[in-house]
């Protein structure tokens, strides 16, 4: 009898990983939708069943905030059918910080209305106060939604399978993630469709011309005449050539 190797299954995967701004010009009803990300398996169910005693653990790493209003964030898996199910809330937090939260799945949310042998076909990074509402402008008014956004944010959603062991994401770099959360809300928005690839997008203001140095100026050091910057004008040097050999004229005929 020969023994084969048994197939090995990624223990988890990454459903999405993105940095972006959540603010009333990125979000509807304080929802930014993204796609999963290319790890995503189309079933959830074979061959491995996340299903039965598969965990998602959510990493919220807050880099701004506008103010110490109690929040709460929450991840929902949208099914292509149109039914959805949902993570536990995050712990409330009223600072920045990094915030890990474990929900296991069969304790989603409106877990039995999705059809997990589907997959999911958008995930929902839902920014919410502490009284499960959804604090967008068109909900709460401009003044109290401005409590609570814009907010930088990273979020990082990984399913483990049944028994695996839980890896979390590499750490944002101390000086990285403002920066990155500081990109304009077009570029926090064009991250949805990036988080693939799992990491943030550069800044706008950095992107226009990738790959490129713009040529400076040259410097103009006489006065906007001469043709090329720096060189003495030609009709100055035959004027002081004229000069030259009349003086030397003059001397000679002096000395006879």
């Amino acid at each position: 009898m020969f023994a084969l190797p048994a197939p090995a299954w990624a223990a988890q995967f990454v459903v999405t990983d993105v940095t972006y701004t959540h603010s009333a010009t990125t979000t509807t009803d304080s929802h930014l939708r993204v796609p999963p990300s290319a790890q995503t398996p189309l079933n959830w169910v074979a061959p491995v069943n996340y299903t039965a005693g598969g965990t998602a653990h959510v990493r919220l790493e807050v880099f701004t905030k506008p103010s110490a209003a109690p929040t709460r964030f929450q991840i929902c898996f949208e099914a292509n059918a149109g039914s959805y199910a949902c993570t536990d809330q995050a712990p409330t937090y009223t600072a920045p910080g990094v915030y890990d939260w474990t929900t296991p799945m069969p304790n989603f949310y409106q877990f039995s209305t999705v059809d997990w042998t589907k997959g999911v076909a958008k995930v929902a990074l839902i920014l919410k106060d502490d009284k499960n509402g959804k604090p967008a402008p068109e909900n709460v008014g401009p003044t109290v939604s401005a409590m609570y956004m814009p907010s930088n944010l990273r979020v990082t959603v990984t399913m483990v399978s049944p028994g695996g062991t839980y890896v979390p994401p590499p750490p944002t770099p101390a000086d990285a993630g403002a920066a990155d959360a500081s990109a304009s809300d077009a570029s926090s928005a064009d991250a949805a469709s990036a988080n693939d690839a799992g990491t943030s997008l550069p800044d706008a203001a950095t992107n226009d011309d990738a790959g490129s140095t713009p040529t400076p100026p040259a410097a103009d050091d006489s006065g906007g005449c001469a043709t090329t910057p720096g060189s003495t004008p030609v009709l100055a040097l035959v004027a002081l050539a004229v000069f030259g050999a009349a003086l030397v004229r003059r001397r000679r005929q002096r000395s006879t």
